[in-house]
């Protein structure tokens, strides 16, 4: 059962992360008090987490709205609705919500993306901002490293050390805003009027919004699946095939497979919160299997199509493995439709593996893979 040893040595090295000394907590709310220090990384689950005092180590934190008032020696990775930060954050701040607000200081990096984001007075973000948000809202703040990202609307108004490259909608600087080094913006059509308070080396270039991190993760993506999935095929090389076996003959089965799958497991993982190694563990699973279901459904679409183009001829297996990635991910890419590709793709590719698993365990054969 080589296949399902693979994917477990990949859950044991996401195991890895959380190694002796961590603290997880799964409450309504957990504050770390004022008077409190809390030693090693923290990974909490629920609704309101505020840290008062000292926290050393990392924050992991998946909550309504996480609150740092205190100090955090280390990086803080958050998914929330809510992120505030009025104290320290000793290196990254990783940050998905619906409103991200700075008040404190962030001594690394800062990573934000949702929909306002809002860098406030006295507020320093020491390294560099990379931001994708709808509202971009920066006032009497210092940002000494660079900016780079995009949103609809931006206001800047505060001192800004090193090079500004933002995509934007509308812009608008505030009478306090300095800069040292350029600015550089990119919008949708000129401004009808001269942008009041702009830098003298403001540069304008017109053109349609392709944020910087678009192609980047868009290519990262691309080309670190297509490896996987060609070093998979070199290590279970009857196991894709098997795959498409399944969806031709049983598509009933897999497709059942698919669903309960897709909506069982996340069930599962918020009922496992209660013993949350294994709600991280069931997590990393679902992550894990839907990252492969898209590999999974390349090849069998790759095998549906040469079987309908060239019926009765034999093809390399890499090469309906690349026909079907790079179709699918070009489908995929296709405005409105695509997502609903995608969708199908993973229901596909993770309904495949589920039931081929089943069998396995049905019939007894653990060397099927």
């Amino acid at each position: 059962m080589k296949l399902t040893q693979f994917i477990l040595f990949m859950l044991a090295g996401t195991s890895l992360l959380f190694a002796t000394g961590s603290n997880y907590k799964t409450a309504n709310s957990y504050i770390v008090s004022n008077t409190d220090s809390l030693t090693g990384d923290l990974f909490y689950a629920g609704r309101y987490l505020e840290v008062e005092g000292q926290a050393d180590g990392d924050i992991i934190a998946g909550a309504q709205r996480t609150i740092i008032s205190g100090d955090v020696s280390d990086d803080v990775y958050a998914w929330c609705e809510e992120i505030r930060v009025e104290g320290n954050v000793g290196d990254l701040l990783l940050g998905f919500a619906k409103e991200i607000t700075i008040k404190g200081t962030v001594h690394g990096d800062v990573i934000a993306y949702g929909g306002r984001v809002r860098i406030l007075k006295d507020a320093e973000i020491l390294g560099n901002l990379y931001v994708g948000t709808a509202n971009l809202y920066i006032d009497r703040a210092h940002i000494a490293g660079k900016i780079k990202g995009g949103a609809a609307k931006v206001f800047l108004n505060g001192s800004f050390s090193q090079d500004i490259d933002l995509g934007a909608k509308d812009v608008e600087f505030g009478d306090n805003f300095s800069s040292t080094a350029g600015v550089q913006l990119t919008l949708r059509e000129k401004p009808e009027q001269p942008l009041k308070n702009a830098p003298a080396n403001l540069e304008i270039m017109i053109k349609p919004m392709h944020y910087f991190f678009v192609s980047f993760i868009f290519w990262w993506f691309f080309i670190s699946a297509l490896v996987i999935g060609l070093i998979m095929m070199a290590f279970f090389p009857g196991f894709f095939q098997k795959l498409t076996t399944l969806s031709r003959t049983k598509l009933a089965a897999v497709s059942g497979s698919g669903a309960l799958f897709l909506i069982l497991t996340p069930i599962a993982a918020i009922f496992a919160i209660l013993f949350l190694p294994l709600a991280f563990i069931l997590v990393a699973l679902f992550a894990i299997i839907l990252y492969l279901s898209k590999i999974f459904a390349a090849f069998i679409m790759g095998d549906y199509l040469i079987r309908k183009i060239i019926p009765g001829k034999n093809m390399n297996r890499y090469l309906i493995f690349i026909l079907g990635f790079i179709l699918l991910t070009l489908l995929i890419k296709i405005p409105f439709v695509g997502f609903l590709i995608g969708f199908l793709a993973i229901f596909l590719g993770s309904g495949s593996f589920v039931y081929h698993l089943f069998s396995i365990r049905k019939n007894g054969n653990t060397n099927a893979l």
